[in-house]
């Protein structure tokens, strides 16, 4: 199994510009899916790692594919 690291992080609101926090623990890809580039800072100190994670299947993919 492979490990991979989960970090809160910095985000940038784009209506507003200000600068919030994640809630939840997200990758980095996520992150800059989800975000874009230079909207979003990792948390070093929150990093967590874990094993076990569905590659590719993040909480906002899991809600999508529930409504099928």
């Amino acid at each position: 199994m492979e490990a991979h690291e989960f970090y809160l992080f910095r985000v940038r609101d784009p209506m507003s510009g200000k600068w919030g926090q994640t809630r939840y623990k997200i990758t980095n890809q996520t992150a800059h899916e989800r975000y874009g580039e230079g909207n979003y800072e990792r948390i070093v100190h929150t990093r967590e790692v874990r094993t076990g994670y569905a590659e590719g299947i993040a909480f906002d993919k899991y809600i999508n594919r529930s409504s099928e």
